[in-house]
């Protein structure tokens, strides 16, 4: 097999993708995923001020913060009309059959590699008891997907904030490129707007040397696997990408349809720039105490109490161990170690709040942020320990997938800036 037929077994593509020309300010250019910073409209506002009339991908999208702003036709039809001007315009340039190694430098320094290409949306499934080569790593809610099928299927171009996900333990696939590019000038090195660091990109056509080497080193990570790639971030995205194809498909539309594939960066789930943290959950009901009796009623696990004040210092300098979740009121505190149980702490928690009647859930990134949140309003903060990297191919490929908001990849502002595009014409 050559490269390309190599990649197609394996479910990825590389595709003709879209950069940004030279008469392009690539630092108003790229603005961060869509999905960030949804409480927070003053960074959106921001970003629009920084952006002004220049060229952008936050023309491309409809950040969240605003869905509930109404007039949704419009801002739709907006961003599909910006997408046929930038195509028709001088906004691009192509780079043929290639796939573009990132090199990420975060605010904190740390630095996070991958590799962006077309992903075979019929390689992919979200349902969990799919065995696809590509699969989602947490719950899918439909109810989530029809605005972002709604903007895609009538999209000329795509631009992707989708991170997949490689288990790669001997990081095989994606790091080695790095040396295979000492000496080349790369395709684009930008600084990110808002405290989201740098990004470098570097051209990978599939007719090179370092393309066929990826491919083999792929086929050697997947090992034979029927499961290959989870999604990490971009979930919901991938599944409306994936709705929309199916619905093309339906209607007569032919196996070369731009819409079967969708555009991803793949990141290696042991990547050292790809910190997993957990997500937390904040209860509120009339009863501010009823999680936390909930939760000690109906898990297998002994409570140790605390006074509040020395958990939340305890949690401060005392990460939680994988089996363990503290619960934290106002007038209440302390800490379950789970018992008897193979399943991940966040599968544990959120069936039994399931069970609950008239609750409330949230959820909150950083555990300051939900004892002070919950202090505010009275509510049980559910604090859960990370998410342990090593276990997460093992737990998608028994359990099917993670409940929702189960892990978070980084800090908002480490999450995907948009920059490369592709046409869907």
């Amino acid at each position: 097999m050559n490269t390309d037929e190599r990649l197609a077994h394996l479910g990825v593509h590389f595709p003709d993708i879209l950069v940004p020309s030279k008469r392009v300010d690539p630092s108003k250019w790229a603005v961060i995923a869509c999905d960030q910073h949804t409480a927070n409209r003053d960074y959106w506002l921001e970003t629009e001020r920084i952006v002004g009339d220049a060229p952008s991908t936050l023309r491309l999208i409809l950040p969240e913060v605003y869905l509930a702003d109404g007039a949704l036709e419009e801002k739709i039809a907006a961003v599909q009309a910006t997408a046929e001007e930038y195509l028709d315009g001088d906004v691009f340039e192509r780079v043929e059959r290639s796939a573009v190694w990132v090199r990420r430098e975060l605010a904190d320094g740390s630095i996070r590699k991958g590799v962006v290409l077309a992903v075979d949306l019929e390689r992919y499934d979200y349902r969990p008891e799919a065995k696809a080569p590509i699969r989602a790593s947490e719950e899918t809610i439909p109810e989530r997907l029809p605005v972002r099928a709604q903007i895609r299927d009538g999209a000329a171009l795509e631009t992707p904030h989708v991170l997949v996900l490689l288990d790669d333990p001997a990081m095989s696939v994606i790091e080695p490129i790095e040396s295979a590019l000492t000496g080349e000038d790369p395709l684009y090195d930008v600084p990110l707007m808002q405290d989201g660091g740098r990004v470098t990109g570097y051209r990978i056509p599939v007719t090179s040397e370092i393309a066929a080497s990826f491919a083999e080193a792929l086929e050697g990570a997947a090992g034979g696997s029927e499961f290959v790639f989870a999604t990490g971030d971009g979930n919901h995205s991938l599944a409306a990408a994936k709705s929309v194809w199916e619905a093309r498909k339906a209607g007569g539309a032919p196996e070369t349809d731009p819409f079967r594939y969708c555009l991803v960066e793949i990141v290696n789930v042991y990547d050292p720039g790809l910190p997993f943290y957990a997500i937390h959950r904040l209860v509120e009901s009339d009863d501010p105490d009823e999680a936390l009796h909930l939760l000690i009623r109906n898990v297998d696990g002994r409570f140790q109490g605390y006074p509040r004040e020395t958990l939340a210092r305890l949690l401060e300098s005392n990460p939680l161990a994988p089996n363990e979740v503290a619960l934290i009121t106002r007038g209440q505190a302390g800490i379950i170690g789970l018992q008897n149980t193979r399943d991940l702490t966040v599968h544990v928690v959120e069936s039994v709040l399931a069970r609950g009647e008239n609750l409330s859930v949230d959820y909150v990134h950083g555990t300051d942020e939900a004892l002070r949140i919950a202090e505010e309003r009275g509510a049980c903060a559910v604090v859960l320990p990370d998410l342990d990297r090593t276990a997460l191919f093992a737990t998608i490929g028994e359990a099917g997938e993670l409940p929702r908001k189960a892990f978070s990849l980084g800090e908002a502002q480490d999450k995907r800036y948009y920059f490369e595009c592709r046409s869907l014409r």
